[in-house]
């Protein structure tokens, strides 16, 4: 005990040496303590004692906070933790201080960092060192964004297709959209100004003078269920969504490549094809028949602003600017996109565990698939022997859409208006 304390009061020479004595004393009677290494090498090294994980779970499952620390089941957080698992085990022997440093205690870091939890937070929350903190978070990211089944991805077959395309037009009003496979949007995130290192001298091109921040500009489409079919970081926050769709290559070409008849929502920002339909603007929208059109599409379009508002309400993170290297604050947009698909997914499946969700079943037929998907009005198409020569002089007219113009014809003919309290609520407003 005296060559503690003499140890002690080397390294505070100027504080009261009966303060010191006391706090000593209180320290070999704390449960936790850990005796001080002889040699002064290693005094300045803190050794750690690490939070017991399922213990703290256990706790934030009685108090019910679990979920709201962690946003998500305590089931779902053991079936990432068995999912990451293989690119998260460490060797127990080459840790140095304190006790080693388990998968389920990095999920744990990289989750609460996702939802906005300072890192100084975290260090303390779960006693490690703030580097140790910063290790854990990108092991975490790299783990999340190297799995492939937790990868982002468009639907794979027809009968995956046809169960987005029908939970649209469950949505839509008399099917009035019922060829709507998904819904695209931009999404800018702020981020601290980068360096010109990394822009390669034009810091400028990140700055957005609509959002007075300087960003990235992401670009995501999502299904029914407001899962991101795809999420790309394709451009600096200064672009126009016109231009970045431009830029997302793979979410381009799979909308191109759609049947005829079959299509994306967007908004004003983006260019009207014959496979993403936009709004009218300006005096064009004055028609009562756009005007209806308008509406309609916004039940479809809004399930992408639904989703986005989702993803940041879920990882606070999003909700103030990224503070790492572009690079860095790519990696975290992309794997908080990744683990809102996980955690919309575990939640579908606990309530079909429950009895609570709805069986699909979609045909597997891709004749009925493409024809049922079809648009009222596409029937008088001219038909020509070359097939693919029609397809190519559709999708090419970029301005102008036969399937809007379908739906145009069928709103006029049933006299489908704005609905008369959306109207009165405008005119308040």
């Amino acid at each position: 005990m005296g060559n503690d304390l003499s140890v002690i009061q080397d390294l505070f020479p100027d504080v009261d040496p009966t303060l010191l004595e006391l706090i000593h004393l209180n320290r070999l009677c704390s449960p936790d303590s850990v005796p001080l290494p002889a040699s002064r090498r290693y005094n300045r090294r803190l050794r750690r004692r690490r939070l017991q994980f399922f213990k703290h779970a256990d706790e934030c499952i009685r108090d019910n906070t679990f979920h709201r620390k962690y946003r998500m089941s305590f089931r779902a957080f053991l079936l990432l933790v068995e999912t990451l698992s293989p690119a998260l085990e460490r060797d127990p022997r080459k840790c140095r201080y304190g006790s080693p440093i388990f998968p389920d205690l990095i999920v744990a870091i990289g989750l609460r960092f996702m939802t906005g939890v300072p890192q100084g937070a975290l260090a303390d929350i779960y006693r490690v060192s703030q580097a140790e903190v910063y290790k854990c978070r990108d092991c975490f990211i790299d783990a999340v964004l190297s799995n492939p089944s937790l990868a982002i991805r468009f639907p794979s077959s027809h009968v995956e297709w046809e169960e987005v395309r029908s939970g649209f037009e469950e949505k839509s009003y008399n099917g009035l959209f019922h060829g709507t496979c998904g819904a695209i949007d931009g999404f800018f995130q702020p981020t601290a100004q980068p360096t010109r290192k990394e822009t390669k001298g034009n810091v400028l091109a990140y700055f957005s003078g609509h959002y007075k921040s300087h960003g990235l500009n992401c670009q995501a489409a999502c299904d029914i269920k407001l899962r991101f079919m795809y999420f790309g970081v394709v451009a600096p926050g200064k672009t126009n969504d016109c231009i970045a769709y431009e830029l997302a290559s793979d979410m381009k070409q799979c909308i191109d490549s759609l049947p005829l008849g079959l299509y994306f929502v967007g908004d004003a920002a983006y260019t009207l094809s014959e496979h993403l339909l936009t709004p009218f603007t300006g005096s064009n929208r004055e028609d009562l028949t756009r005007d209806a059109y308008n509406f309609y599409l916004s039940q479809m379009r809004i399930r992408i602003e639904m989703a986005s508002g989702r993803l940041t309400n879920k990882f606070r993170i999003l909700r103030s600017k990224l503070q790492g290297t572009l690079a860095t604050n790519a990696r975290v947009l992309l794997c908080c996109a990744t683990l809102h698909n996980f955690c919309i997914d575990q939640e579908e499946l606990g309530s079909e565990d429950d009895g609570t969700a709805a069986s699909a079943s979609p045909s597997e037929q891709l004749n009925d698939f493409v024809i049922h998907a079809a648009p009222d009005g596409l029937a008088y198409l001219p038909t020509v022997d070359d097939e693919d020569e029609a397809a190519a002089l559709l999708r090419t007219n970029l301005g102008y859409s036969h399937a809007q113009q379908s739906i145009l014809e069928r709103i006029n003919r049933e006299g489908t208006r704005r609905p008369l309290r959306n109207i009165m609520r405008n005119t308040i407003e």
